[in-house]
């Protein structure tokens, strides 16, 4: 039999222990602006892809099954500037993180 407060401090190494969960995924940052980030970050939530999120630095984690679909419209949105005459630059980069 052991004392209680070690019963529970075995508990508390073990929760911490497991408390955080690895997962490839793709970091997207350096957005121009903040609305681009948003236009990425609620297409990216609306796929179900959003792994993590920052938006004080505008970084966004997708997760490895989602990346294309994100990329595609970044690259989508990058047309329609083009076509708008606005901006012709990237708004987001992604790059693995692993």
């Amino acid at each position: 039999l052991l004392p209680a407060t070690v019963v529970d401090q075995i508990q508390l190494w073990e929760m911490e222990l497991n408390r955080l969960i690895i997962t490839d995924c793709y970091l997207y940052k350096d957005f121009r602006t903040f609305a681009d980030y948003e236009v990425v970050l609620k297409h990216a939530n609306t796929l179900g892809v959003v792994v993590w999120s920052n938006d004080s630095k505008r970084m966004i984690g997708i997760a490895e099954a989602g990346h294309e679909r994100v990329k595609a419209f970044i690259k989508r949105k990058i047309v329609q500037r083009r076509s708008n005459g606005g901006d012709t630059t990237s708004s987001a980069g992604g790059t693995p993180a692993r």
